[in-house]
């Protein structure tokens, strides 16, 4: 007669054999696959049965979030959570395509939405995956989502134009133009050299766009107006630079200077 506690012993290697088989599985459907029961028999000549939970998912979409960024400058991604409830509490890792990755973060339910956020010193593409574990221990991949960082650009040199002479007292309009490679925003600083305390910024404005600014002096003089372009990065452009004069007799006329400046500029706009 087969000794009762080579069943017994058996039976639990075949049971923990078939488990970590079961658990090492990559899930490819969503769908609950259950064990056949194993009937093990104890000292006491009773029956116990015994179950498991195979959890077998469809490929998890990839993260979503930007897929164009630039060096140093932190993005957010975010991901929904199966919506097996069942399975609760889930934990997520994220795998950030450059060496590092995030701590096991969680717990979180069902068909929450998790988010995180990270930057990238070196320009290229990335890949960016999530790695889901559930109450059985089963941990599953999300495909990558590709992101491409590359070096933020400085808008270009504004380009200044408006009065070149005018009267103490009269507020008058200047116009400030540039474009950034990224298509970022932009904002002006304008130092309009009077030491009147009035340099600012201004904006935002969209790339491309005309800003168009008003200022009155008063008093007169010979005035360099100073600026230069900022993206939402703060990347810096260089300085321009639009000499004026306020005299007490304005120029009923358009001097040579101030009529191919406005020539110019509207070439400019229209190109």
């Amino acid at each position: 007669m087969i000794n009762k506690k080579y069943i017994f012993v058996g039976a639990i290697f075949f049971t923990l054999l078939f488990s970590t088989s079961a658990s090492l599985a990559l899930n490819k459907l969503n769908t609950i696959v259950k064990s056949p029961n194993f009937e093990i028999t104890n000292d006491k000549n009773f029956i116990e049965t015994e179950s498991f939970n195979i959890i077998i998912y469809d490929p998890l979409d990839p993260p979503y979030g930007p897929t164009e960024g630039i060096v140093n400058y932190v993005y957010t991604f975010c991901i929904v959570l199966p919506n097996n409830q069942e399975y609760e509490p889930y934990y997520v890792i994220w795998d950030w395509g450059d060496g590092s990755y995030s701590d096991w973060l969680g717990p979180f339910v069902a068909e929450e939405t998790v988010c995180d956020e990270h930057s990238w010193n070196l320009t290229g593409y990335y890949e960016i995956r999530v790695g889901i574990r559930d109450f059985f221990q089963n941990i599953t991949w999300t495909n990558p989502l590709i992101i491409y960082i590359s070096e933020n650009s400085a808008p270009s040199i504004p380009i200044i134009s408006g009065p070149l002479v005018g009267k103490p007292g009269i507020e008058y309009q200047w116009s400030f133009y540039s474009t950034d490679p990224e298509g970022d925003n932009i904002s002006y600083y304008v130092d309009w050299g009077d030491y009147c305390g009035d340099s600012d910024w201004y904006g935002p404005f969209l790339s491309g766009e005309e800003a168009l600014i008003n200022k009155t002096y008063n008093y007169m003089g010979t005035f360099t107006i100073g600026s230069f372009a900022a993206d939402e990065h703060l990347k810096e452009s260089d300085w321009a630079s639009y000499k004026i004069k306020m005299s007490r007799y304005k120029a009923l006329y358009l001097s040579f200077l101030q009529f191919f400046n406005v020539f110019f500029r509207n070439l400019i706009l229209l190109n």
